[in-house]
């Protein structure tokens, strides 16, 4: 609520600008077109000055707008990365349980500071206006969740071994996870 009515509020000072700086021109425009004389010269370079000033109010204002639709997108799209770090960490995991909590400790790592820096670098372009705030904000997300819904198509089909449905009946999903995937005897393909 409150990061929208600021948004709201800059959005109305900046039309307030924009009105301001189409009057300051249309007067400008005015003084252009009568004879030059002291008053007027005087009168003009007053009123150009109230024109750069506005200007750079102007690109002020859009720089904070352009931070707070930023923000906005941002607490949204962070808190859709759960979703895509779940998509992505549990086939991750599964594969990398035979290589140890090292190798899958240090995958996690890994995938996690790219989609820090990815992130950090929309954030980045976003606030130099070379990116809309909401495509720079969910541009990472996009990107990973390709490969996080691909990773489950590569180890089709997925099995639990009788050692991993043991492991899930002390979680509260165990019912919801045992109705999905099917439970085998023996060895899962990541192990062989």
């Amino acid at each position: 609520p409150q990061l929208m009515a600021a948004i709201s509020a800059k959005e109305t000072e900046l039309a307030d600008n924009d009105k301001e700086l189409r009057k300051l021109a249309k007067r400008l425009l005015g003084l252009e077109s009568r004879p030059k004389d002291y008053a007027g010269s005087v009168e003009q370079r007053r009123l150009s000055i109230m024109k750069t000033q506005a200007e750079d109010q102007k690109r002020q204002i859009n720089e904070n707008l352009r931070s707070l639709q930023v923000e906005y997108h941002k607490k949204f799209a962070l808190s859709f990365a759960i979703v895509i770090f779940v998509l992505v960490g549990i086939p991750l995991g599964l594969m990398t349980r035979t290589s140890g909590i090292g190798m899958a400790f240090s995958v996690s790592c890994a995938i996690f500071l790219i989609y820090y820096v990815a992130l950090t670098g929309g954030e980045e372009l976003a606030d130099r206006s070379l990116m809309s705030p909401f495509l720079s904000m969910w541009l990472t997300n996009i990107f990973f969740i390709m490969p996080g819904s691909f990773e489950r198509e590569l180890d089709k089909p997925s099995y639990l071994t009788l050692k991993d449905a043991a492991a899930l009946t002390d979680s509260a999903l165990a019912p919801d996870i045992l109705r999905v995937v099917p439970v085998i005897q023996g060895n899962s393909k990541a192990s062989v």
